[in-house]
């Protein structure tokens, strides 16, 4: 098991206010792994989402940020956005891989829900 040494559980909490956080172990593990082969900073932008929160950014019920198991990643350009997939990819912690666009910022969801098809690369 990786030391989380550079997130912090704060980062994840969810952002509607009402600061719940159920974020489990296996993300924070996976994420750290990645920052280790990456080694360049990693912003979290969304972690562990309550249900009400979840639903006001209109996101479905079966989330996987409900579940504490998904985070979307601040993607800082085309170069950096390389750099980390191809971290993500050598690593292999995650197989479910999402980029969007959330208030005129790209992101990088990842997450690490087995109760969903794995080997998936989508846009959002």
């Amino acid at each position: 098991m990786p030391e989380i040494k550079n997130f912090s559980l704060s980062e994840f909490a969810c952002h509607c206010g009402c600061t719940e956080n159920h974020t489990k172990l296996e993300l924070l593990e996976g994420l750290q792994i990645v920052r280790n082969n990456f080694n360049e900073k990693i912003t979290i932008v969304s972690g562990y989402r309550c249900l009400g929160h979840n639903r006001s950014i209109g996101s479905e019920d079966t989330s996987s940020h409900i579940k504490g198991l998904a985070a979307d990643i601040l993607v800082y350009d085309t170069g950096y956005a390389f750099k980390i997939l191809k971290s993500i990819f050598d690593t292999g912690i995650f197989t479910r891989i999402g980029f969007g666009e959330y208030k005129g910022k790209l992101h990088l969801h990842v997450d690490r829900d087995t109760d969903k098809v794995q080997d998936r690369l989508w846009g959002y």
